[in-house]
């Protein structure tokens, strides 16, 4: 009954570990020290029309600048958006055909950086990362003006595509996870054969 006990919770560790593996995490930063002047920063994430979309959502948190970022109001939000920049985390899901975060920017400073989780079962999906001048031209050196964009492609593999000034890391990685599950294990494991080596041991 112990053991079985010790490897029930064992299950309830695993699946507690790997819960959110569906979630892919990536840090973007955008070197904006060569902009002046007022503009605005958009997130968008958007269904591809002709694929076929799963629902999911982007998520930024751990919104940081350096040299003197100065945000203004956020414009009105289009479809599925909850959260903000200034209240995080900001929530864009991909239900509508446009879902769109934008920020109004009173100065640029010399960079921003942000934490990007991505819904893996949004497939057929795109995140987008523009920067606007205050006319709303695109800044951006990307095919559509953007600074960064992430693809997910109909099978959850994420493509992260960084123009000028702009860095898409890898999947942030989760050492602290790990270390834990490898902890957990080990002390279960122990704990379900101590009680039988203690048993042959006083025999």
């Amino acid at each position: 009954m112990y053991r079985r006990s010790l490897l029930a919770l064992l299950a309830v560790t695993l699946g507690a570990t790997f819960a959110r593996a569906d979630i892919q995490s990536f840090t973007v930063t955008l070197d904006t020290s060569g902009l002046s002047g007022t503009g605005y920063l958009d997130f968008q994430f958007t269904p591809d029309p002709l694929g076929t979309p799963g629902p999911g959502a982007a998520t930024i948190s751990q919104f940081l600048s350096s040299g003197g970022l100065s945000l203004g109001a956020e414009l009105t939000p289009l479809g599925d958006v909850t959260g903000s920049l200034t209240a995080p985390p900001l929530v864009i899901g991909n239900t509508f055909a446009t879902n769109d975060y934008t920020q109004t920017v009173n100065a640029w400073g010399s960079s921003l950086s942000f934490l990007l989780s991505l819904d893996t079962a949004a497939v057929d999906s795109g995140f987008f990362v523009t920067l606007y001048d205050s006319s709303f031209n695109p800044l951006g050196s990307l095919p559509q003006g953007e600074s960064a964009n992430l693809i997910i492609d109909d099978h959850g593999v994420i493509t992260p595509t960084a123009g000028a000034g702009a860095s898409v890391t890898a999947p942030v990685p989760e050492p602290a996870a790990w270390t834990l599950l490898a902890t957990s294990i080990l002390v279960l494991l122990g704990r379900a054969f101590w009680p039988a080596k203690r048993a042959s041991a006083e025999k």
